[in-house]
């Protein structure tokens, strides 16, 4: 086993920069430990952080020795990343707690610290206990989406060989957005199970076997369980109980999806052998996210010029075709070489959000939609129909300027961003009508608005 490298050289080594200490300043607040390493609540140069330090120890030991702390600062600085964690802005030094007597001449001790940034994200406990999106008509939609954020960066630690043992909604925070999740306290190396036995995965009590592939399955189907009811599992609570009532009750406002109450019972299996797997659960997810969209029925497609392909980007393939005497494009997904099941995950939901948007929206900006083409096997792709509209000629180019200007004004007033404008995904009409195509990568901007 090689030696583990000392602070100096992991600090070195991830590039974290010295911060100047005066501008640092740390509370009494612990938000964690890791043993004897404490988080606390602090500020730097006026912005919210965590401050990871030693802590002190009653007995003669004093101070947490420096490996206890190198080895936790390691486990942090392995965990970082661009999208799941909050940024690591330095390290520093702050005054011990042991206060120091003047009278007697004593100097005030220093220890190292680690400081993280946390300016502007809210915990996800803090946001459910606010009544997080209560009256919001797509309530159970929003609650899905985070979740499966939060799942996709679980799969992102373990794909880096990263177990995050202590997810809860205290240690998931929220970007201002409200769907963007930041993982903190990545660093610890154990989790007590205080509080919350039954909710706790069975094989990491002291008599259970261990980590398994499936215990992050337990911990994130307990933060599901409070995303959906809007309340923390409470200590030796009765699980199936619990449960049982989620069941009844549909959730904390109704309507929960009787499918995603299973899939958390599911996830809250005794044996880790009986779970899904996290890659089922991500699956089962966007499930649930797939709208009910009118359909087509594929006999009676005829394409016209055989298949030969209209237009094709990255992610599909648009033919010509003709569907119960209309002239219409029939839009197929591809799956592009090298893209991981996870990655085609992400395509297959944004080809769904794509016929949500057109099939919502008046037709007179956009495709008017025919229907969804449903798969006949389940690992063929999706696919779809829409008015065909001719191509995009550069003739009047003001008065085609305005209607594209309108159109996409028409999209704002109902709280949708393109995000993929160009002369490709504009079409005319016969009558010199726009249709403004594409919209997979289209967000709602109402969505992230007035949940501050």
């Amino acid at each position: 086993m090689p030696p583990m490298e000392t602070l100096p050289e992991l600090l070195a080594k991830h590039d974290v920069k010295a911060l100047d200490s005066i501008l640092l300043s740390c509370t009494a607040v612990v938000e964690g430990t890791d043993g004897n390493v404490l988080l606390r609540r602090g500020k730097y140069n006026g912005k919210d952080v965590v401050i990871h330090r030693m802590g002190y120890t009653a007995d003669e030991a004093g101070y947490a020795a420096d490996e206890e702390f190198t080895q936790h600062i390691a486990r942090v600085l392995k965990a970082q990343s661009d999208v799941y964690t909050p940024r690591v802005l330095g390290h520093a030094i702050v005054n011990s707690d042991k206060i120091a007597c003047a009278a007697f001449g004593e100097v005030q001790e220093t220890v190292p610290c680690l400081v993280v940034d946390r300016d502007g994200l809210r915990s996800l406990h803090d946001v459910i206990a606010s009544q997080w999106l209560l009256g919001d008509p797509q309530l159970w939609k929003r609650k899905i989406t985070i979740a499966r954020a939060i799942l996709l960066g679980l799969l992102d630690f373990i794909a880096r060989d990263v177990r995050h043992v202590d997810v809860t909604a205290h240690n998931v925070f929220l970007k201002p957005d409200l769907e963007t999740p930041q993982f903190a306290n990545v660093g610890r190396q154990s989790k007590s199970p205080d509080g919350v036995f039954t909710w706790y995965p069975p094989e990491l009590l002291p008599d259970g076997v261990g980590l398994t592939p499936t215990t992050d399955v337990f911990a994130f189907g307990t933060l599901l369980y409070e995303i959906t009811t809007n309340r923390e599992p409470l200590r030796d609570e009765d699980r199936e109980l619990a449960l049982q009532t989620l069941h009844d009750q549909r959730g904390a406002s109704g309507g929960c999806p009787t499918d995603l109450v299973q899939l958390i019972r599911d996830s809250l299996r005794q044996l880790p052998a009986e779970r899904p797997s996290l890659e089922d659960v991500l699956e089962r997810l966007d499930g649930l996210l797939v709208p009910t969209l009118p359909t087509a029925d594929a006999a009676l497609i005829e394409f016209v010029d055989g298949h030969v392909p209209l237009g094709q980007g990255a992610f599909g393939v648009v033919r010509l075709c003709r569907y119960k005497g209309m002239e219409c494009a029939h839009k197929q997904l591809c799956r592009p070489t090298n893209c991981t099941d996870r990655q085609y995950s992400t395509i297959v939901r944004k080809c769904y959000q794509e016929m949500e948007v057109l099939s919502s929206l008046d037709p007179k900006y956009v495709p008017r939609f025919i229907g969804c083409i449903a798969p006949e096997h389940p690992d063929q792709p999706p696919a779809y129909l829409m008015e065909q509209q001719a191509t995009f000629p550069w003739q009047e180019r003001c008065k085609i300027a305005l209607k594209i200007i309108q159109a996409i004004a028409y999209l704002h007033e109902c709280g949708i961003e393109h995000l993929d404008l160009k002369s490709a995904n504009i079409m005319l009409t016969p009558e010199n009508e726009i249709r403004l195509l594409d919209l997979g990568e289209s967000v709602r901007t109402a969505d992230a608005a007035g949940y501050n």
